[in-house]
């Protein structure tokens, strides 16, 4: 279980970076 939970974690950090790039990308646009 605790294998399967740091996985998961890790997935849900990655997807925070991922949508925290997206956020910069649209914010650059923008401005």
């Amino acid at each position: 279980m605790d294998v399967k939970l740091s996985k998961l974690l890790l997935l849900q950090e990655q997807k925070i970076v991922l949508v925290e790039r997206d956020v910069n990308l649209f914010v650059q646009r923008i401005s």
